[in-house]
């Protein structure tokens, strides 16, 4: 039997005409914020309306405007009827705990996160009852969200998967017994007023979320955009209009997905790390070829001084904006191990350079500790099994 419910209309139904007039979108990542943008191209119809609320959280990452920089950037862009910021910050566990008596976190948590979001966030209340009256989604569950099931609990919810963490929903007893003991929502997704969750693998999700689980596709989202709602989105993400003119420009080219890679113990030093990735631009691409990089979240790295002729986007720039230049912007895609180059669309060839690649480039320059050299007979068998799953592939 089918894990996805297919015949007529449902709650979960993506066809844009069978859905409410107003739209709400909540956003907690610059992710969430491009599957927003996608979501409301898609929706868009005279008549209707949509509304982004966005958490303070998003602009936390040293690569993004500030937070009132970045609800001014999109406000400006009208890309959404309404943007509204949302200050989470006093809705963390401990922020809660601190502003509440022992005896009411115990006994009224659920007052406790409504007045503190209310009292933060008062501007929020000239937008109640456009939110009553839309459609809300939502991209993640965490805490911060407890205020908007607990506020609105007449509302249905929609979720839309966020990264890999979404398939590690996996409900339990404890979590409803939580619920039912706290009076706040459900966490994983099983809340009652969660109606469906859009995932792109189904067969991933949890066997206990399948019966409100959707398929959705990030590729057919965006096949019906225009080059002027492409230009926008970029607008959003890159503040320098002349790397879009670049990337925009027909000639051949290769990407870089870079990791931290001190993470492996193969590499101590940042210095030994812009080695090892000039190493691959000489020995790799192909000199005619224009290098794009984008660093990992997590990687420090000031590749823009290092690499003067590639390039570099910013660390927050989520990588599947690329797929909407076209299917062939990219003769070649490289990286170490990152799952992120399964992603693009756009790249014609993924190759994946493995752990062997940092050893071959670096281990004759400087002596690294091979730690398969005091490893059990056990540990060193699932060593090598793991590496084998690293090997390059072309």
């Amino acid at each position: 039997m089918s894990r996805l419910r297919r015949s007529g209309p449902t709650p979960g139904s993506n066809d844009p005409a069978e859905r409410p007039r107003r739209q709400v979108y909540i956003c907690t990542t610059v992710y969430n914020l491009f599957i927003a943008l996608l979501l409301n191209m898609a929706n868009r119809r005279p008549g209707r309306e949509s509304a982004a609320i966005l958490l303070d959280g998003l602009s936390g990452h040293p690569d993004w405007p500030p937070f009132t920089e970045l609800v001014h950037r999109i406000g400006s862009a009208s890309l959404f009827d309404h943007v509204v910021p949302f200050d989470s910050s006093q809705l963390e566990r401990d922020a809660l705990r601190r502003a509440a008596s022992p005896l009411r976190w115990a006994f009224n948590r659920p007052g406790v996160i409504l007045e503190r979001a209310r009292t933060s966030n008062p501007h929020l209340r000239d937008m109640t009852e456009f939110i009553r009256s839309a459609e809300i989604n939502l991209f993640f569950y965490n805490q911060r969200l407890d205020y908007f099931l607990l506020e609105f609990p007449e509302k249905k919810f929609r979720v839309y998967e966020d990264g890999f963490g979404t398939y590690r929903w996996n409900p339990t007893w404890s979590d409803k017994l939580r619920s039912m003991l706290l009076r706040v929502p459900v966490r994983k997704g099983a809340d009652r007023r969660i109606e469906a969750i859009f995932v792109q693998h189904p067969e991933r999700i949890s066997r206990r979320l399948a019966h409100k689980t959707y398929s959705f596709s990030l590729e057919a989202l965006s096949a019906g955009l225009t080059t002027d709602q492409v230009s926008d989105m970029f607008a959003v993400y890159l503040d320098d209009a002349t790397k879009l003119d670049a990337l925009s420009e027909h000639r051949p080219r290769s990407i870089i997905l870079t990791q931290d890679l001190r993470r492996t113990r193969l590499i101590r030093e940042e210095s030994d790390q812009v080695k090892f990735y000039r190493a691959v631009c000489q020995d790799l691409i192909d000199p005619s070829h224009q290098v794009v990089i984008k660093p990992h979240p997590a990687d420090r790295t000031d590749y823009s001084a290092h690499f003067p002729q590639a390039i570099v986007l910013p660390r927050a720039f989520p990588i599947e904006l690329l797929n909407l230049l076209g299917k062939s912007l990219f003769e070649a895609g490289y990286t170490v191990s990152s799952t992120s180059l399964e992603n693009m669309t756009a790249v014609r060839r993924r190759i994946y350079l493995g752990l062997n690649a940092i050893r071959r480039a670096l281990v004759p320059r400087r002596f690294v500790w091979n730690p398969t050299f005091t490893m059990t007979l056990g540990r060193r068998a699932r060593w090598v099994c793991g590496q084998a799953a690293c090997r390059p592939v072309h």
